[in-house]
């Protein structure tokens, strides 16, 4: 798949100046190393692309971390050493074969297991030699889930290529367990877009939509390019010109789903399902939630993960999902029978005549098939509504 040009890229004026920085510094023999943080989907792959378009004359080195191969020792140095397999095995042995060996270019006659620190230090001998030659540009993304020999390994080399044409990027998901410190390092945090770039990176989608649907579409995607690219795609040609109704939860694409969903799979089941009733409800009152959860049987520390893995945030007796994106993929990421069960619960703890139209919603939203008495409450409550005047809020209005 080709990857996309420089000018697919929508804002991020100051990230491509810190890049263009660093690949001209390099360029001129004055090595640096720059890390990009940032959420899934917030384009840290897409700076990455622009550094190699950048970076004429250079070599451009890439390695991908992939969790499933985060406990193969020295996996993530493959993409960055074969390339330069020649260079590698024309060094004399006492500065090639440990690394050599690590990487499989060669047979392990030192130890069955290479010396750390060694691998560390010929890769950096092994990336200054090359870079004699051409300047180096070195792209790693998805850093937290690169095994920690390799990416202890490029992080040494990183800190001390100051006076060689080497260039390193290193792509980090921000928040990601099991996270990657990089100390001695600058750092920069990738942001989502602001809303005139939000707006002008939903055009592309060449979709005709409604201004309340672009509306609606820039909220659930907080400036999140992947979720501005992708969210469209989950609705039909009437839903996104406003001749039919939204659903009261955008359907996520598998992609999204999996870029948000797998942080939440990692959490104790009795988190998830806490999380589940936060998600449910659409006022993000913490009292409410974990008066549900307690009919449940959930403890009251059971959202206490979540909050750790900084998935949500709660202050003032608010419960605030760290992105629109991360509330969508709870609910929309579980089964229909724990939904049911989470309105249900968040129902009953909402009693008082105070409650009533919030407490209808979510009696309605646990109703799989058609019940007279909840339609004609959810009729009284619509008019209670329209009583209340045109700017009033609905009681479930969709999830934020």
């Amino acid at each position: 798949m080709p990857r996309p040009r420089t000018s697919a890229l929508i804002g991020r004026d100051r990230e491509r100046a810190e890049i263009d920085t660093l690949l001209r510094r390099a360029a001129a023999g004055e090595g640096g190393a720059l890390v990009l943080r940032g959420e899934p989907g917030i384009g840290k792959t897409a700076l990455l692309d622009h550094a190699a378009t950048r970076a004429a004359g250079a070599a451009v080195l890439r390695t991908t971390g992939i969790e499933q191969e985060s406990n193969l020792a020295f996996s993530g140095l493959y993409g960055l050493v074969n390339p330069l397999a020649d260079t590698l095995l024309a060094l004399p042995a006492a500065r090639s074969a440990t690394l050599a060996a690590a990487t499989g270019l060669s047979e392990a006659t030192e130890s069955a297991v290479p010396d750390r620190f060694r691998v560390a230090t010929q890769l950096m001998m092994l990336l200054a030699s090359a870079a004699e030659r051409r300047p180096l540009v070195i792209h790693v993304d998805d850093a937290q889930w690169q095994d920690r020999p390799s990416s202890d390994a490029v992080l040494f080399a990183a800190r001390r290529l100051r006076a060689e044409a080497v260039a390193v990027l290193i792509a980090v998901r921000d928040g990601e367990p099991p996270g990657l410190p990089t100390p001695g390092l600058d750092e920069l945090l990738v942001e989502g877009l602001t809303e005139p770039e939000a707006t002008a990176l939903l055009a592309r989608a060449e979709k005709d939509l409604a201004p309340t649907v672009r509306t609606r579409l820039l909220t659930e995607a907080h400036g999140n390019p992947l979720a501005l690219m992708e969210l469209p795609v989950s609705l039909s040609e009437e839903q996104l010109r406003g001749d039919a109704p939204l659903p009261e939860t955008i359907p996520l694409t598998p992609r999204i789903r999996r870029m948000f969903h797998e942080r939440v799979e990692r959490l104790p089941e009795t988190t998830r399902a806490a999380l589940v009733l936060a998600a449910a409800d659409n006022t993000g009152d913490a009292a409410v939630v974990l008066r549900a959860a307690a009919t449940l049987d959930l403890p009251g520390d059971a959202l206490d993960a979540a909050e750790h893995a900084g998935l949500i945030h709660t202050h003032g007796g608010r419960i605030t999902f760290r992105h629109p994106l991360v509330r969508a993929a709870v609910y929309d990421g579980t089964t229909l029978s724990r939904r049911r069960d989470a309105h249900q619960a968040l129902a009953r703890a909402l009693p008082g005549q105070e409650n009533t139209d919030r407490r209808v919603w979510h009696q309605a939203l646990a109703t799989v098939e058609y019940d007279e008495g909840i339609a004609a409450a959810l009729e009284e409550s619509a008019r209670r509504a329209t009583r209340r005047g045109p700017h009033a809020t609905a009681p479930g209005g969709r999830l934020r």
